[in-house]
């Protein structure tokens, strides 16, 4: 992150954020860090075109975007407790 530029400062406190809310929208960036629009569309924009984050809805409005290589971190050692049926609910 720290070799995208100038703007590097912004990409650090956005992926900050991502540690915290892997999961997000450019609404919920904007408003958790105080920054315009245009600012967390050109964040986001860097960090998926570097391969940080994902778009996962395929949308042009309503976006989301994760954080997916900080989620498949956070779900290891889950898959095989509930493939082996020890979960019921």
């Amino acid at each position: 992150i720290t070799g995208l530029g100038r703007t590097s400062a912004s990409l650090l406190r956005l992926h900050d954020f991502l540690r915290r809310t892997p999961l997000t929208s450019p609404a919920r960036v904007a408003e958790a860090l105080n920054v315009s629009a245009p600012t967390v569309s050109a964040a986001l924009a860097r960090l998926t075109a570097a391969g940080v984050l994902k778009e996962i809805t395929g949308r042009r409005w309503a976006r989301l975007y994760a954080y997916q290589e900080y989620l498949d971190i956070l779900a290891e050692g889950t898959e095989p407790f509930a493939a082996s049926g020890a979960l019921t609910l």
